[in-house]
């Protein structure tokens, strides 16, 4: 986002802000609470995006809100703070986001949670949260969040020294980006594709354990 675009953008969601708190409009108000958290998430200010997702999510729970969920908000601020490495205030708000849906129905939770086990150390664990989302989001078709997880399992097989691993979803990123006919994505992983095998002299690469899940053909299937 340029930052013509940004301040137009900010400029939009603050008068909205300021028209529906003159209306007492809760839903309004913690829409664009939540809008501009999304704009100051997305420009590279984690700190002001929390306090703002923060001021939505106190008219979340109020219970006079019902276009946003709170487990949404949650999500977004648990994941910031992840990306900040305050690992234990992640913790507290994506475990109060998982508690507060039905099952631990939201892909966005469970991508949100594998990061912050990732981050942890907790490699295991964080597999367990980033394939029930992979397969909830392809189920839903959502594209955009299905690519995010995959990318993140990546990560984490490289983090794990599991190269058949890594390169199995790469594989499936490369498939899907092809079927979905996601250009940009297809990008993205035909150039991570030829890094790993710069690095690894081809797909199956060094070491690592036997591929769990992952049937030993030219086109990996990654576990799951």
């Amino acid at each position: 986002m340029t930052r013509q675009n940004f301040v137009v953008a900010l400029r939009t969601f603050e008068q909205a802000l300021a028209l529906h708190t003159a209306r007492g409009n809760a839903n309004g108000i913690a829409l664009m609470y939540n809008n501009i958290g999304w704009l100051n998430e997305n420009t590279g200010d984690p700190a002001r995006a929390i306090t703002n997702y923060k001021e939505a999510l106190k008219l979340v729970r109020t219970g006079e809100v019902s276009n946003l969920h709170a487990s949404a908000v949650l999500s977004h601020i648990g994941s910031l703070f992840t990306d900040m490495g305050a690992l234990d205030s992640a913790e507290v708000y994506l475990q109060h986001g998982l508690a507060g849906t039905d099952s631990l129905s939201f892909a966005h939770d469970h991508l949100c949670m594998g990061r912050l086990r990732a981050a942890q150390g907790r490699n295991d664990e964080a597999l367990r949260h980033l394939i029930w989302a992979r397969d909830a989001t392809d189920k839903d078709h959502n594209h955009q969040l299905f690519f995010a997880v995959l990318s993140t399992m990546g990560q984490v097989y490289s983090a794990m020294n599991e190269p058949a691993l890594l390169a199995a979803v790469v594989e499936e990123r490369v498939r899907r980006a092809r079927e979905s006919g996601n250009d940009m994505q297809l990008s993205k992983a035909i150039i991570k594709r030829g890094m790993l095998r710069r690095e690894n002299g081809g797909m199956g690469g060094r070491g690592g354990r036997p591929a769990h899940g992952v049937v030993d053909r030219p086109e990996q299937r990654i576990p799951g």
